[in-house]
């Protein structure tokens, strides 16, 4: 029974009691009489001092813990007058207030973490532990390719149709995993599990490390194709001027065996300072010496040359999405954006065996570039290793090309990215020129 009822059922039953007792006592002496009526007035005082002292410091107290479990740390309770209670009072005050403050502390600095997530270039991926998403900031959607991450909270992570949703699917907890995406971005990935109320939560880290892996490769490989360029040349230099001395004052006494063996080495041996020549030149490359101009053209002339050179294997070359007199101006070094061109479309022509097609595609509102072949697709495999220094699937190739695509969009700042699509199984290499 709460307080108030008791103060309450107490207090008719003694005003009752005094009242059966003041009706027996009317009839009797005046003295009987004021006796009676002091102790009503005792007890109605006592009454008073026992609803001021107990009863309405309670009732206050009551409500004061009605706002605590309404969250309503910015109230205050008022002071009865009673000491004993007033102390309850002051202490029950001082926890409101510390409880205000520490609420507004959470709050500030949840703010200035979610600041700090939201515009740090580092992604993060907050989930429940069976997947569930709970927050994405922008950095880690732009790794992830989605444009409205809030549209995925609630949705299983592993929903996503991105690699770096694979990866993270697999990763063991608080290990370090290295994912290349579209063979030209690479990501570091972290995995971590936290508690948030008593209940599991996991967490993602993905940092982009494509810049810095990469120049780590282009200081090794230039370092590299220097010391060979300079040992091969010399070498080369000192053989051929031999054999052709060989060749030349020794014509007649050599026989035809012998005449042809000389030639093919000094052939051979062309072809390789040739070859590391080429290597050298990759690692040469100049800054690009951009100027405006209009995209189209070159791209109309590339084009064209490559349609005749590869007319006789079957292999079309179609340009869409443009008609003539249309611009798509851009601010690069014609040369090299004409050589990435070029390089491209070998290489979606290379991929096909026989009777395909090269598409290549131009979104103006995007300042978009995308070159689609339907040859051969690339495998998982091969993917991690694009544009990588000197890898190729080539019989005969070098692995330079892709290698100088790269390092070419890298030093315009453009990003690119080359894969097969698994819905069509085509193979695009996408270049945005922004």
């Amino acid at each position: 029974m709460r307080l108030k009822f008791l103060f309450l059922w107490t207090s008719l039953l003694l005003l009752g009691l005094v009242g059966v007792i003041l009706w027996r006592e009317g009839t009797g002496s005046l003295s009987s009489l004021l006796f009676c009526e002091g102790c009503l007035a005792v007890i109605i005082l006592f009454l008073w001092m026992f609803y001021r002292n107990v009863v309405k410091p309670a009732s206050i107290l009551r409500r004061a813990a009605g706002l605590m479990s309404g969250m309503d740390f910015s109230s205050r309770v008022r002071t009865t007058g009673q000491p004993d209670m007033d102390e309850v009072i002051g202490v029950f005050n001082s926890m409101l207030m510390h409880l205000s403050e520490q609420r507004l502390r959470v709050r500030e600095i949840n703010e200035m973490l979610d600041i700090m997530i939201s515009v740090m270039p580092t992604g993060v991926i907050i989930t429940e532990s069976n997947g569930r998403i709970i927050h994405i900031n922008p950095s880690a959607a732009h790794f992830i390719e989605i444009e409205n991450p809030k549209e995925y909270k609630g949705h299983n992570l592993w929903e996503i149709n991105h690699r770096l949703a694979e990866v993270m699917k697999d990763m063991e907890e608080g290990r370090v995993t290295v994912a290349r995406v579209n063979g030209t971005q690479i990501y570091r990935c972290f995995s971590y599990r936290f508690f948030n109320m008593g209940v599991p939560h996991k967490f993602y880290i993905i940092e982009e490390m494509t810049r810095d892996v990469m120049e780590v490769q282009r200081r090794s490989y230039r370092k590299v194709l220097r010391v060979i360029s300079h040992e091969v040349n010399n070498t080369m230099a000192g053989l051929n001027a031999t054999l052709e001395i060989l060749e030349q004052d020794l014509a007649d006494t050599l026989d035809s065996d012998m005449q042809q063996s000389i030639a093919s080495l000094l052939w051979r041996n062309r072809a390789v300072v040739k070859f590391i020549s080429s290597l050298a030149d990759t690692a040469r490359i100049p800054e690009p010496d951009r100027k405006e101009f209009n995209l189209l053209p070159v791209l109309t002339d590339v084009t064209a040359h490559m349609h005749e050179m590869w007319r006789d294997k079957g292999v079309t070359f179609e340009v869409r999405g443009f008609a003539p007199g249309e611009e798509l101006v851009i601010d690069a070094d014609v040369a090299q954006i004409q050589q990435v061109l070029m390089n491209v479309m070998k290489n979606a022509a290379e991929s096909i065996s026989s009777q395909g097609r090269v598409m290549i595609d131009v979104d103006f509102e995007a300042k978009r570039l995308t070159v689609c072949d339907d040859g051969r697709p690339i495998t998982p495999e091969v993917a991690d290793q694009l544009f990588t220094p000197f890898f190729t699937t080539k019989p005969y190739g070098q692995g330079i090309g892709l290698m100088m695509v790269g390092e070419i969009l890298d030093n315009h700042g453009y990003t690119y990215s080359l894969a097969t699509s698994p819905t069509d199984g085509l193979t695009r290499f996408t270049l945005t020129f922004t």
